[in-house]
């Protein structure tokens, strides 16, 4: 069953908002619309004290126990995730993905 990953991520205090968003864009290549920010502040429900998130989506848990496990994700990812965020402060949610209804 596929198995869902979203992580809520904090900027390091060090870095500014925009240097965040910029690198987060630049490097991961995030996609942001520009109507989001319209979206924040229209939200009547408390939001969440994190500056981004990820979201992925892997065929199993093997599978994202391999690519977490890996000697190059090791090597190159977690040290990159370290240099503008709070990594240990990350909150992490999973969940097996359910498709309840299909649109045809």
């Amino acid at each position: 069953m596929p198995i869902q990953l979203t992580m809520l991520i904090r900027k390091r205090d060090d870095v500014s908002i925009e240097e965040f968003h910029r690198y987060y864009i630049n490097q991961y290549h995030a996609v942001r619309s520009d109507h989001m920010d319209g979206l924040s502040k229209a939200a009547t429900l408390p939001q969440v004290d994190f500056d981004g998130y990820g979201e992925f989506v892997f065929e199993s848990i093997e599978q994202l126990t391999a690519l977490v496990s890996d000697e190059e994700y090791q090597k190159l990812i977690v040290p990159d995730e370290y240099k503008f965020t709070k990594r240990d402060e990350w909150q992490i949610i999973f969940n097996e993905v359910n498709v309840l209804h299909t649109v045809a």
